[in-house]
């Protein structure tokens, strides 16, 4: 429903202040803020923002978020994250893949369908965040699908499923990997 992403900052002073509301044709899914510089959006009408973080000279506490980039999406979002370096992006859509931006340039590099151990079904992730596979392996999707309840790991390189666990009766509202230590 909302249609607008608020953006504040911390001022040199302390303060917390609202400087700029981007507006979008359709309702915003997700804002992630990568860095100092950057801000990236997606919403529903199938884009994705890229913003600049710029500020006055001799001023930083003028702040303002300038487009850079809007890549189209093949489907509808339904959340996105930042690969370990914020150099790429991982989108998972309504059709039940994941693709992977290039976020200096918007081009895809790499794009799969959520599928299962059987290869048969799939399901669409609500909720997806990146993780850190141990030294001998690569990154992995860490993914909440309510297609099925359960939460799935996808390797982040290949997108070759790896894991699925079940065991929610309701909504998954997101997921995080906690490690002891």
């Amino acid at each position: 429903r909302d249609r607008t992403a608020q953006l504040f900052h911390r001022t040199s002073s302390g303060n917390i202040e609202h400087f700029q509301t981007i507006e979008f044709a359709a309702r915003v899914v997700q804002v992630l803020i990568l860095s100092l510089d950057k801000v990236v959006t997606c919403a529903w009408d199938r884009t994705m923002q890229i913003h600049d973080l710029v500020t006055k000279e001799g001023n930083p506490d003028a702040i303002a978020a300038i487009s850079a980039r809007v890549v189209t999406l093949k489907a509808s979002p339904t959340s996105m994250t930042a690969s370990l370096d914020n150099r790429t992006m991982f989108v998972s859509m309504l059709d039940r893949s994941i693709c992977q931006y290039d976020l200096r340039t918007g081009r895809p590099i790499n794009c799969f369908k959520c599928m299962d151990e059987t290869g048969i079904e799939s399901a669409v992730l609500e909720s997806l965040s990146v993780e850190q596979g141990s030294p001998r392996d690569s990154d992995f999707l860490l993914g909440a699908s309510n297609t099925d309840k359960s939460i799935r790991l996808y390797d982040s390189i290949s997108g070759t499923f790896l894991d699925r666990e079940w065991g929610h009766t309701e909504a998954i509202n997101g997921v995080s990997l906690v490690e002891d230590n």
